[in-house]
């Protein structure tokens, strides 16, 4: 940490406006006089357009392509590039060609289907598909490691196991993508729900050849983000702002459900296979490992989201010998549309069910095979370093809450010895553990740099310059404060009126990392409360922390440290399976998650139980689960505060899956669970008796 600057600083003038926050969904905003917008999108995968043909519009109607953009039709993202509307080259299903506005958006609909277009079908170019089998050309990323001799060991091992995955953890819904764009004189506002407000704005004023320094960006209630979330948002403000440069009246486009999930929720299961060789007492010796994504026709943070991946692939455990090869598919499909994390649960379901496979083909215990393989501090020779590792104490902590080592010895028994007739109900139950790296020390997405400033005023109110905070973290962060300078809450204020200069490159997700910019904000609070009493006020003090990326993680040999914290957790789920009507019903969920420094815990369990119900409504269909309340347990630990939103997603569901596959005694690789893969499952054990 550089030296704190603890004297008293004058306060800045005001910056003209560029960023303000507004707590509604952008979907329910009315303005006066607005306009309605839908996009006419490509009937075709890939070709060409040769002309849009537009049938007479009704007065009052508009339309607006790519000939009308008054800048560039070329939108950044990182180093590639696509386009605000398609011109000549369609290179994708649905990419958006025009806009219509008018004042009636369900007329807009009934016009879309009226609309044709002139397509070259002769000279149509073969899509790229997904498959097992590609080109070259088609890679947008790819990673692979070497660990060891994993070849010799394969070579003299007596126990292979082989397992693929095609593993989809479908993600909740969210609120729909939507803007809201007008004119107040020169400047141009937009209602949006962004996690990027610098590419937003840049896109825009380069959209529409102005300053974007005339920009205002209203943060509209946050949702949960995902890639498209991220770089989409900024080509649907540029599209409706196109409109409303011409027509000088808000304008407003919300996608449909059917857009919705089509262009924006597609999230394709991702392909895994193991092929793991271990000795007869159940410790693996090699493993080898291959990913394939279809990432669509463009991905802009593909390789983070794959480095990820592999990084995750092995779970939590330690393999001697190791090979991985990922790789991320260039298709002339929708943009894979995930979180940063994506990759991290659907690897972290894969390994934790490869492992509950290889425990039943060696006939022992699952916990048995676990503690033998599991990472340790203690000689430690892996690519990856993980220091401090809390596997044993969350595994401990979660047994005991749930009971799990007796339950699960009852199930064990009570599935050796098949009933005399035909049970109602199978009950099962799984335990998963995973791990959530914080601040992934990637070269092309970190940031050099983390800053924080406080300033302690005359009136004994606190000023807290930080960028984009969510609300929930703002309260969480108000009574730390109160706890280490005695300030209530209602005088602690967050500055987040950042200019369109100081905005941060990266999006909100990669920028503000709760890990780094709670120990700033300590720091921060430490020197005030050491200085207030000494010097005059107002005193300003700001911190400043940079990763230190060469020394932990080395991007070019792939090893070392790969993040900047780590959180722990295990997750023990309870279910009971109705061979009536093949559903699946929860009895019990019981987490436990090393989190560092706990600051707020009742907060944080709140959140966690949210995250619990919200990641489980997903796991069957059509039905939703019933409804568990979760137990919730912490441990605290020397470590700084630690992120715990993702870890959810990356044990609960193998947590579930393995205790389906127990109830049943077949293996669940796949998620969502429907009632006809019940029922087939059910098919398959019984055929296993019977032979």
């Amino acid at each position: 940490m550089p030296e704190t600057d603890t004297k008293p600083k004058k306060k800045r003038s005001r910056l003209k406006k560029h960023f303000d926050y507004t707590d509604i969904y952008t979907s329910d905003i009315v303005l006066d006089n607005m306009l309605f917008a839908v996009l006419i999108r490509s009937p075709v995968q890939c070709g060409a357009v040769f002309e849009i043909e537009i049938p007479e519009l009704p007065e009052g109607v508009s339309f607006f392509s790519a000939k009308d953009i008054p800048g560039s039709n070329k939108v950044f993202i990182k180093k590639i590039s696509t386009s605000v509307f398609a011109d000549d080259d369609i290179l994708y299903y649905g990419q958006p060609i025009g806009i219509l506005v008018g004042s009636d958006e369900h007329k807009l609909n009934e016009l879309l289907s009226s609309i044709s277009f002139s397509i070259d079908s002769l000279n149509m170019p073969v899509g790229l598909e997904f498959s097992e089998s590609f080109s070259a050309d088609q890679l947008l990323a790819n990673r692979s490691i070497l660990h060891g001799e994993p070849d010799r060991i394969f070579a003299q091992s007596h126990y292979q196991i082989e397992q693929t995955f095609k593993s989809k953890i479908t993600l909740p819904k969210e609120e729909r993508n939507s803007c809201v764009v007008y004119f107040n004189g020169k400047q141009l506002h937009i209602y949006t729900n962004s996690q990027w407000a610098s590419h937003l704005r840049k896109t825009v004023a380069e959209t529409l050849a102005i300053d974007d320094d005339n920009i205002l960006i209203h943060k509209t209630h946050q949702a949960k983000t995902r890639i498209n979330d991220i770089w989409i948002s900024s080509v649907t403000a540029a599209q409706a702002a196109v409109a409303s440069y011409y027509l000088n009246r808000p304008v407003k486009i919300v996608y449909s459900i059917s857009e919705q999930e089509t262009y924006i929720e597609r999230s394709d299961p991702a392909l895994i296979r193991y092929r793991t060789s271990c000795n007869s007492e159940g410790k693996i010796t090699s493993m080898d490992i291959c990913i394939l994504i279809n990432a669509g026709i463009i991905n802009p943070f593909i390789q983070y989201i794959l480095d990820r991946f592999v990084i995750a692939a092995t779970g939590v455990y330690k393999i001697p010998n190791l090979r991985v090869d990922a790789y991320a598919i260039k298709t002339n499909y929708v943009p894979l549309n995930c979180t940063f994390t994506w990759g991290d649960s659907q690897a972290f379901f894969a390994i934790e069910n490869h492992m509950h496979y290889i425990a039943e083909k060696l006939n022992i215990d699952i916990n048995e095979l676990k503690k033998k393989n599991f990472l340790s501090e203690n000689g430690f020779d892996f690519y990856c370093k993980y220091r401090p590792i809390f596997i044993e104490e969350t595994i401990e902590k979660v047994a005991s809450m749930s009971d799990y080592m007796r339950r699960n010895t009852a199930y064990q028994l009570l599935s050796s010895f098949p009933p005399i007739t035909p049970q109602k109900k199978l009950r099962g139950i799984g335990l998963a553990v995973a791990f959530e790296g914080g601040c992934f020390l990637a070269e092309d997405l970190i940031r050099t740099k983390y800053s924080l400033e406080t300033t302690l005023d005359t009136d004994g109110f606190l000023s807290v310059k930080v960028y984009s905070p969510t609300e929930h973290l703002k309260i969480i962060w108000k009574n730390f404060i109160e706890k280490i300078l005695d300030i209530p809450p209602e005088n602690i204020h967050f500055d987040t009126d950042y200019s369109s200069t100081e905005e941060p490159a990266e999006p909100d997700v990669l920028s503000l990392n709760i890990t780094i910019m709670t120990q700033l904000l300590k720091k921060c609070c430490t020197t005030l409360q050491k200085s207030r009493f000494r010097q005059p006020l107002p005193i300003h003090v700001k911190k400043t922390f940079s990763p230190l990326r060469k020394n932990q993680w080395n991007t070019s040999e792939f090893s070392g440290q790969p993040f900047q914290s780590t959180t722990w957790a295990a997750a023990v789920v309870e279910v009971e399976v109705d061979t009536i009507t093949y559903e699946v019903s929860l009895r019990d969920v019981n987490i436990a998650i090393e989190c560092g420094e706990l600051l707020d815990e009742k907060s944080a369990t709140s959140s966690v139980k949210t995250e619990v119900s919200r990641i489980m409504s997903n796991f069957v269909e059509p039905n939703s689960l019933n409804v568990v309340y979760p137990k919730v347990a912490f441990i605290q630990s020397n470590e700084n505060p630690k992120e715990i939103g993702s870890v959810i997603e990356n044990v609960v569901p193998a947590a579930f899956s393995s205790a389906v596959s127990q109830a049943l005694g077949v293996e669940v690789t796949t998620l969502p669970l429907k009632t006809d893969s019940i029922f087939n499952l059910l098919s398959q054990k019984g055929i296993t008796c019977e032979n």
